[in-house]
């Protein structure tokens, strides 16, 4: 007996009506940055991570290997709240803002900082790690690189931002097919108003 093949994702039901049949979400998604992006991006936290003229890449790595879960806080970097990698609390200057659920700490490991150019600076003042890498951000927490302390077993920011990503790009594509299914109920509504109209009678000459 031949089994009737499987519905597309939005299919015509009474001529336009759509209908959208559920979609699996894989558990793990496949996606992954290049490998020529994944050493940009430790290279840059490497060589120029809070050094003179960097204020925003050492602004976004901070905002990046933080927790998000509270409401805000301050923002870092030497322009806005004092030293590259310390968090001056209460600082006028500061902005607050949300920030994105990452818990990590150097591009692939915390291990990533040991040969950073701040890391073997005298602004490092002793870090091991950025600040911005301890668990609870006080400042120079970044002096103890003890996985209680700071985000070290939770992987690096390399692995989180892809997770990020493909989570966006798993949403994006079901808001397309979303879409997609409405223009194609639109379209069926046309056509069966059109054909709801009484056809032209043209007269016999």
């Amino acid at each position: 007996m031949k089994t009737a093949p499987a519905s597309p994702a939005c299919e015509d039901k009474e001529e336009g009506a759509s209908q959208v049949r559920p979609h699996r979400v894989p558990s793990e998604s496949g996606f992954k940055l290049s490998n020529e992006l994944k050493q940009h991006v430790t290279r840059t936290l490497s060589e120029n991570y809070g050094q003179p003229g960097a204020t925003e890449i050492t602004t976004s790595v901070d905002r990046l290997q933080q927790d998000g879960s509270e409401a805000s806080k301050p923002e870092w970097g030497p322009g806005t709240c004092g030293k590259a990698g310390s968090l001056a609390l209460g600082s006028a200057s500061c902005v607050t803002r949300k920030l994105p659920l990452f818990k990590c700490c150097g591009s692939n490991s915390s291990a990533d900082w040991q040969h950073s150019a701040y890391i073997l600076s005298r602004e490092a003042e002793g870090r091991l790690v950025p600040d911005s890498c301890c668990k609870t951000v006080v400042a120079r927490c970044g002096q103890r690189a003890h996985p209680s302390n700071i985000y070290k077993v939770e992987g690096g920011c390399i692995t989180k931002l892809e997770q990020f990503l493909a989570n966006h790009l798993l949403l994006m594509g079901a808001v397309g097919i979303g879409v997609a299914c409405l223009q194609v109920s639109e379209e069926g509504g046309r056509r069966r108003a059109l054909n709801a109209l009484p056809r032209a009678v043209i007269p016999d000459h």
